[in-house]
This record gives C-alpha cells, structure tokens and sequence, in this order.
C-alpha cells in the first residue's frame, strides 16, 4: 500500500524530505563522482548548503575530435541544421563522451531541484528579511541612477560615448514604436488577475474589484474624473448624493464630468502631494482638457474616491527568499492593466511577444549548440527601474501618462515609502515597459557595435543578443542602474537557459521542482515527468509509482495534463452501437473556487464581460468550466422553502483550486 491513498493526499515534512533524499541520492549516484560533494551533504541532511550550492557549466565541454563533434558555425553556415539531421538520425549513446557531462549536470540539477524551491523548507534564513533587504537596496540603486541622469541633463556629467550612442539610439527607437499616447477611451480599461489595496488576492475577481471602493494614489488625482467619465456604469454602483460636510479635492481634473466627481476619502498627507514638479500641474491641464458645465451643485452626485499608498507584499519563490509584490490602488490598477496591453500590442511590431516565450527558448538551444547568443538574466529588474531612466528614454508625453496612473509612495511595516523607482512588481505596465526598455538598449547595443548576429528577443529581463554584444550591453545596463545576474547569465560554453528552458549541448536539462512538500497531485505531476524525461531509466517513475496507492492509479494518454499517470493506459471503447468510434479515460481535476455572495457590482458585471469579451475574447466564459479568472458563471438559485420561481444569479471562478474530481475524457488517442 502507498503512502498517498488519494489524489488528494499529503504526507508530512518528514516523510517528504525523506522521499525527496531518496530521490536525490539515486541521482548523485548515477552523475558519479562531480556529485560526490552534493550527496555528502544530502546525507548529512544540510539543506542550506544544497540551496546555496550552484551547479558550474562553463567547463563542461568534453574534448571530442571524433566525426561526431559539434561543427564549426564559422566554417559551415548550416551547422545547426547538420546538427540537428546527424543526432536525429543517429544520437550518440550515453557513453559517449561528448555527452557525458550533459548526463551528469542533468541528475545533480534535478537532485538539487527537490530543495533549492521548497518553500516551506526552514533553512535558517528570514526569507521576507532578505526580500525586503533587496527591495530596499533596489531603491538605493534607483536613487543613485536619478541622480547620475539628473547631473546628466543639467550637463553637469556625461556616459562614455558608446553609452551615450545607445541611449540616443533606444529613445529614437522607443519613440517611432510607441507613436502617440493613447487616450482613456482607447485603452483596455479590464482588470488583471492580481489583488489591489482593496480587494484580496484570495478574491480578486472582476466582480469583487468592480463592487469594492474606488482606490486610487495622488498621482490619479488629476484624471480620475476623466477615468470615471469613461466608466459611467461603474461609477453609477458607487455614486452618491453630495454630502456638503466631505471635502472635495479642487486640483485639475477633478471636475465633474457625466455626473461623477470625486471627494477626498482616506487618508493622504496632503492634497497636493502629487505635484513633485512645477511643471506637472501644467502639463495635466493639457493633458487632460476637459469641460467644466456650469450645473447647479444640488444637483450634483459625487463618488468617492479613497487614496491610498501602495502596499508592500511578499509571495513565495523558493527556500532562500520571497518575491516583493507592491499591491496597486484598485483604479491606477485598471489603467495600468490598459498600458500595458498597450504596449505589449506595439511590441509585436518588432516581434517580442510578452505571451509567447518559445522564441527566447529556441534561442537560448541555438546558443547551447553554437555558442552565437548569449543568454542574460538580470537581478531584480523589475524594481531597479528608476524614474529618470523613463523619462530619459520615453517621449515627454508617454513619461506623463504613465506617471499619472503610478503610485509613487507604498507602504511598509506602519512606514510610508516615497519611491525613487518608476514601478515595480505589481504594477500593470511593469513587464511590458521593462521588455521595451531592455529591447530598446539591446538592438541600439547591436546597432552600435555593429554585430553580426542582428537577432535580439527579450522577455521581461531574459534578454538574448549576439555574444559580441555582451560587452558593450553589460556596460549600459551598469549604467542606467541594472544589475546583471552572473549565476544566470551565459554567453560562452555551453549552457543557456530562458523562459524556463535550460540547455546543455543541445540538451533540456530543465529539472522539475519540488515546491511544497508531498502530496498527490505532486506524485502524479513527477511520475509523469519522470516517464516523459527518465523513459532510459525507469527506476525514478517506478520508485515514484511505489508511494501511490493502486486505488488512486489511472492511467491515460500524454496531452492530456497530469490529472493521470502515464504508462500502461488501455483504450475503453464507448458507444460502438452508437457509431462512436473514441475512447474514454479518467483524470483527476482540480474544482475551481468560486464567489456567490451578491455585490453591488453583479448589475454590472454583464457589461463588463461584454466589453472584457469585444477586447480579448474569452472561450466558454458564460459556462460553468470557463477557465477565466473573473469570468462570470450562471446558476440557479438553490432550491428553498417557497414554491415560487427560482431567478438566476452570477458567480465567479476565484485564484486558486479548491478540491479535486474525478472525470471521465473522450478521445480519439488510443
């Protein structure tokens, strides 16, 4: 009998951590002696010291003159394809030693995968202690690249010359990308999966968002009126008849429009803490334009408008620290959200797509074979992006914009923050603006150095360019603030990693990571691994198919997620005399969570998926299995004491998965 009797499962961290040794240990032994330093530690049970330990790649390469070495880019321009027909047709075994090395990287990176993630692993360090250590070292850094850039426009100082020819050239090249700033009316105003200051992660839903209290920081102040106007319907939930006794902010933009304005709620230190520049009061009435009515003000509606900081947040990330997320206002959140759709739609005009990352992982295997791109990673990018870095690079009009819509002070420990960083984690537009900003450097970088390799792709901060350009890119990021990461960084020998993708020679080995301790759906999920990538070495899926009870095995066709095991699935013929001519299997499935309680928002909410569905439509999202976080879903009532008819109501799937089922699949596969 297994240890895991159901799906659903879990064993304690003591039985986890002794599984996941076992596991390790077969590991250690079958990547010989390199791993000898990795098992003495796994023995004496030294979790810190397997977290810590970083795996070495630059030496890797095996001497090989035999006809099957890798050829030489330089001399035969299609290397890659000969590579990729000669190892198809015949791949060397695994005792050959221009792979030998691939062999044993692959087991020590998966041995030290069972800890390395294992968030609930105590190792001896406060993990929110070294997160927030790093955010605010993040701030020093972005303190000190507004300054230097601050000297830099007064032309009190000045970059080396090939900086400054980058520079030049990214601003050029962002602003022919950009073009003009979008308006309100022409931004997806939709809301993203995260939380807000007013709305909780474990809610955070369309509906909870639309129904909680408008939230904004100062720097709105001036275009909230104007953003509300655009959201008539919304603004109509939390419309209210004027209260003489609340006080109102005057400041620009802060007329009514369409019967909305907004009154002061919440706490703020001063009402005009926006304004850090002179010049910004005036650019927002240029900005914004608007019409002020002379209407009677009995006859006006206000809807009030809390003011709120950003909140500091941290998430798990693996066993030596949290990720730092800066919840955002619930409104600066929807603008934000819009942005960034925004720009992530301008960047495909130079082909980066932020929701596609097979390009950067197809790079990053041509740079483990050929050696031709470097593959870079940065360290905590998205909070090293300082203000005056965005205005240097950004036209003056898009720099405004996204000023306007950012929170420039958060909250931390009772203490309010004043950021010198342009946004962060958390902010709708950060990803985007980060993958323009190093998209932008990076091909001004290969204009400059006039590399032969004109390929350039960035994902957030995983940037791929020619090896050539490395010198010169490292340099420029240095100098706008940027940190590069040389634990994650390769651009010789043969190892490159992006997008979740890490290869050796050619070869994936991408380990799967051990993130919480064992329960089920984790047992499924690694066997499943384990059959797909170990299929020569059956042992590890065998070991892991021992601690599942055979009254939790089913089995299924690959593609179909890990709901099942895969292996000796047998086709169950369905409806023959019917004239069907598939087969069905079982898979466990996670149940979604869902929110039922009624919220002034549900008036609503049927326009909002409407126009949610006309931006960026959604499969099914009127169904009960619509896969859309805050997609609405139509019940009825449960039934109850009256007679009377029973009227439909809405609910939404939430973040995250509460229990698990057992369905059946119909399939052609067999």
């Amino acid at each position: 009998m297994g240890i895991l009797p159901t799906y659903g499962s879990k064993v304690g961290s003591g039985t986890s951590l002794r599984i996941y040794r076992e596991l390790a240990l077969m590991h250690c032994q079958l990547a010989g002696p390199s791993a000898d330093p990795i098992a003495r530690m796994i023995r004496a049970e030294d979790y810190a010291g397997l977290c810590m330990y970083e795996v070495q790649y630059r030496n890797s390469y095996v001497e090989d003159s035999s006809e099957d070495a890798i050829p030489d880019r330089d001399s035969d321009p299609m290397s890659l394809d000969f590579f990729c027909d000669r190892w198809a047709s015949s791949p060397p075994s695994s005792h050959d030693g221009a792979i030998c090395s691939v062999d044993s990287k692959r087991h020590i990176r998966q041995a030290l995968a069972f800890f390395q993630k294992l968030e609930p692993l105590d190792i001896g360090i406060d993990k929110e202690g070294v997160a927030r250590r790093a955010f605010y070292e993040s701030e020093v850094r972005c303190l000190k690249t507004n300054q230097l850039f601050g000297l830099s426009s007064l032309g009190e100082f000045m970059f080396l010359p090939n900086v400054e020819r980058v520079l030049s050239i990214a601003e050029r090249k962002i602003e022919e990308l950009l073009g003009k700033v979008p308006s309100l009316e022409q931004l997806d105003l939709t809301f993203g999966p995260g939380a807000t200051t007013s709305v909780k992660r474990r809610n955070a839903c369309a509906r909870v968002k639309l129904s909680a209290a408008p939230s904004c920081s100062t720097n709105m102040l001036p275009i909230v009126g104007l953003l509300l106007a655009e959201l008539p319907h919304y603004a109509a939930i939390h419309e209210q008849p004027l209260d003489p006794s609340v006080e109102v902010y005057k400041g620009p933009g802060a007329h009514r429009v369409d019967g909305c304005s907004v009154p002061m709620s919440g706490s703020v230190a001063s009402v005009h803490d926006w304004i850090d520049k002179a010049t910004f009061s005036e650019l927002v009435e240029e900005y914004i334009k608007i019409f002020l009515p002379e209407d009677r003000e009995e006859d006006r509606s206000w809807v009030p408008v809390e003011i709120h900081h950003g909140k500091l947040s941290f998430v798990p990330k693996n066993a030596k620290t949290y990720r730092t997320v800066m919840t955002e206002p619930t409104l600066n959140a929807l603008v934000q959200h819009g942005y960034g759709e925004f720009i992530s739609q301008r960047l495909l005009r130079v082909g980066q797509d932020i929701r596609d990352q097979s390009r950067n992982q197809r790079l990053a295997w041509e740079g483990s074979i050929l050696g031709n791109v470097a593959t870079l990673d940065l360290s905590s990018a998205s909070d090293s992006i300082s203000k005056e870095l965005v205005a240097r690079l950004l036209p003056y009009e898009w720099f405004m914009a996204l000023s306007l819509c950012r929170t420039p002070t958060v909250e931390d420990d009772g203490k309010i923050l004043h950021l010198h960083k342009f946004s962060s984690m958390g902010n709708g537009f950060t990803f985007p603006l980060q993958t323009l900003i190093f998209w932008a450097l990076a091909s001004a970088s290969v204009q400059v150095v006039k590399s032969s390799e004109k390929r350039v792709s960035v994902y957030g901060d995983d940037i791929i360019v020619g090896t050539d350009v490395v010198p010169l890119l490292t340099s420029v990021l240095h100098c706008t603030g940027f940190s590069l990461n040389m634990t994650k960084s390769y651009w010789s020998g043969p190892f490159r990693e992006s997008c979740g993708k890490d290869y050796l020679k050619g070869f994936d080995i991408r380990p799967i990571y051990a993130r919480d301790w064992l329960d089920g759906e984790f047992s499924f999920l690694l066997h499943n691994f384990y059959y797909r990538n170990w299929f020569s070495e059956p042992q590890f899926a065998q070991y892991v198919l021992s601690l599942i009870d055979e009254s939790a095995r089913i089995y299924g066709p690959d593609g179909y997620g890990d709901g099942h095991l895969l292996g000796d699935w047998i086709p169950k013929p369905i409806h023959r005399d019917r004239g069907y001519a598939g087969f069905v299997f079982e898979t466990y499935t996670r149940r979604k969570k869902y929110h039922t309680s009624v919220l002034p928002g549900d008036g609503v909410l049927p326009l909002y998926c409407i126009y949610e569905r006309e931006r960026a439509p959604i499969t099914g999202a009127l169904f009960p299995d619509a896969d859309a976080v805050g997609a609405p879903v139509l019940y009825r009532l449960p039934k109850g004491d009256d007679n009377g008819p029973k009227e439909p109501y809405l609910v939404v799937p939430l973040p995250g998965a509460g229990s698990y089922r057992r369905i059946s699949i119909y399939t052609l596969s067999n």
